[in-house]
């Protein structure tokens, strides 16, 4: 899989996270690097990005189901830091 995906491939793997562990791994590793380096500089500390990283995914675990399509990935992403 490569490191960038259309909107539309973006969706089909949301879809996919919602019932399928690889599919939400396939998301993990392909957003994580990005959530992470925005977390570091907000924060200005390597553990403490990586906890709300953690923290970020583990909301976004939670909560794939209601992302409908409307905003962007990144979007969505970005509201689970709050």
């Amino acid at each position: 899989m490569g490191l960038s995906l259309s909107e539309n491939e973006h969706l089909g793997l949301i879809q996919r996270s919602c019932s399928d562990p690889d599919a939400f791994a396939q998301l993990y590793l392909l957003h994580y690097p990005d959530v992470f380096n925005y977390c570091v500089r907000q924060l200005f500390d390597r553990h403490g990005a990586e906890d709300v990283t953690s923290t970020v995914f583990f909301k976004v675990m939670r909560n794939i189901d209601s992302f409908d399509g409307g905003t962007s990935v990144k979007s969505f992403l970005r509201r689970k830091l709050s």
